[in-house]
């Protein structure tokens, strides 16, 4: 199951954490989340599930036929 917790702190600084999202796309979905937020990213830590390939239903089934 995909989750994006997202909390803003009172003075501002915001943490951002994904899980069930493998590969880049959780780069690609909390950048939207830092662009709507405004402030700047200062440190950035990837999980184990950044380093997991994405599983591409569509590139299996082209891989079937």
């Amino acid at each position: 199951m995909e989750s994006v917790d997202v909390v803003i702190s009172p003075d501002g600084n915001f943490q951002i954490k994904v899980s069930g999202v493998k590969g880049t796309d959780c780069k690609d979905l909390t950048a939207e989340i830092e662009a709507i937020i405004g402030n700047e990213l200062l440190e950035s830590e990837l999980t184990e599930e950044y380093f997991e390939q994405k599983n591409d239903e569509n590139l299996q089934q082209t891989q079937r036929n």
